[in-house]
């Protein structure tokens, strides 16, 4: 399960984070194959919900990989984590900015802080 931050495409209300949490399902099998000519290790991938980004890439990646030296499992890995990576500063950011508006706006002399 790999998650994502991605900004929300619809009209927020206010006082609603403009950032969404998403998953991405991610189930591998692999498989020996060994022939008189050939041994290789055949993956299956079984992709639930992933981002648009990362289905796009993978699928350019296919199509170049079958052209020119076939296809490796550790790229798709490389493009899922890689995408699950992407706009995590930006959503932190966000958070800390919220938190530190949080507490300006607290009197912090109730607490005996001052």
């Amino acid at each position: 399960m790999l998650r994502r931050v991605q900004l929300k495409s619809r009209h927020l209300e206010h006082g609603e984070s403009p950032w969404s949490i998403r998953q991405t399902g991610v189930y591998q099998s692999l498989r020996n194959t060994s022939s008189v000519e050939l041994k290789s290790q055949r993956s299956t991938f079984i992709l639930i919900a992933p981002s648009e980004v990362a289905d796009r890439q993978i699928s350019d990646y296919l199509a170049q990989s079958k052209v020119r030296e076939g296809v490796s499992a550790c790229n798709i890995h490389r493009i899922l984590v890689g995408d699950s990576l992407t706009n995590w500063m930006d959503y932190m950011s966000y958070l800390e900015d919220k938190l530190r508006d949080q507490v300006s706006s607290m009197d912090l002399g109730e607490c005996g802080w001052s």
